[in-house]
């Protein structure tokens, strides 16, 4: 997640703390024992736009990279945080793991191999290491030209979309469409930002995510009912709604945004941690309204301590090693 600080960035800071908030929201507020929350999925609304918010950042300042430069500047950027995250949880949760899955928890890979994510919100992560692995091999196969080639990493995108919901429906319920659209809004973000939304371009990537995400929910979801169907058609629609009107008001506000995309990762991974500290010490605990507010404070001002102790210094360490290189272009 780039540092970008430029005016047409604040915006989408903010998006990112509001990304962050709506996933907390899902989690914490009972909203899933809403009736509203079969037909809308506000914890997924809130991935998406994590996703399309990586996707905007990360591949146009990816270019021009070396390989090394990028995977350094990442592992500094999200592999700390992660790991006391990934500790604070094991502290807390009231179960307990074996220990291959516990090391399997440290990579950010657990699921590949089939060991369970220890909290709820990782699996996105292993969606953006996927992407990670696609930047790789841009900047491997193109160079400087990646940017060229955004189209086929897109196409790739979709037709993998497609490919795990013909899986779904055929041989194995639980495939991973999610990797598939997951990594399309990335690109699909990429796209817009490189030649604007007006273009013919990203218009017709529009279409073709549009039309992507209707046939993945209604021939992957739509057999579990009509309620399904809608509820992923919505969330995916709800998603890139707020997404394009980001994009539309990247110039408009000059307000500094920038800390509450900074404290947005932290927001995400820790949310739940800090919840379950809660309710060692506070008897009675629910989920509601409440403890989403209270908990979603608390972590917050968790959150600022460790960006200035964890991520900042991790973050600049990163770019010591990036900078030892003059041919290397940092993003961070």
């Amino acid at each position: 997640m780039s540092r970008g600080k430029s005016s047409n960035i604040q915006i989408i800071e903010l998006a990112r703390g509001v990304a962050a908030l709506m996933v907390a929201f899902y989690h914490l507020s009972g909203y899933k024992s809403l009736n509203i929350s079969h037909y809308l999925d506000f914890g997924k609304i809130g991935v998406y736009l994590f996703f399309f918010v990586s996707g905007y950042l990360i591949v146009d300042s990816s270019a021009g990279r070396s390989v090394r430069d990028f995977v350094v500047g990442r592992f500094f950027r999200l592999f700390p945080l992660y790991w006391v995250s990934v500790v604070f949880m094991l502290l807390v949760i009231p179960r307990s793991f074996d220990t291959p899955t516990i090391l399997m928890n440290f990579t950010m890979f657990q699921q590949f191999f089939g060991f369970e994510i220890v909290q709820a919100v990782y699996w996105t992560l292993t969606i953006e290491m996927v992407f990670y692995i696609t930047i790789i091999m841009a900047i491997v196969l193109f160079g400087s030209r990646m940017l060229d080639f955004l189209w086929l990493y897109f196409g790739a995108s979709i037709v993998l979309a497609l490919a795990l919901t013909w899986v779904m429906i055929t041989k194995w319920e639980g495939a991973p469409v999610a990797i598939g659209m997951g990594l399309a809004t990335m690109y699909l973000a990429a796209i817009i930002k490189r030649h604007g939304l007006k273009a013919t371009s990203s218009l017709a990537a529009l279409a073709v995510y549009a039309a992507t995400g209707l046939a993945s929910s209604y021939y992957g979801y739509g057999s579990n009912g009509t309620v399904e169907f809608i509820r992923y058609l919505l969330t995916y629609s709800v998603a890139l709604a707020i997404a394009l009107v980001i994009y539309a008001c990247r110039n408009r506000y000059q307000g500094k945004f920038t800390m509450y995309g900074e404290l947005s990762y932290g927001l995400y991974l820790f949310h739940l941690p800090v919840f379950y500290f809660l309710a060692l010490i506070v008897d009675g605990l629910e989920y509601g309204p409440v403890a989403w507010v209270v908990t979603s404070i608390l972590t917050l001002a968790i959150c600022y301590v460790l960006h200035r102790w964890v991520e900042k210094p991790c973050i600049r360490m990163g770019k010591k090693f990036t900078q030892r290189r003059p041919a290397a272009v940092t993003a961070m």
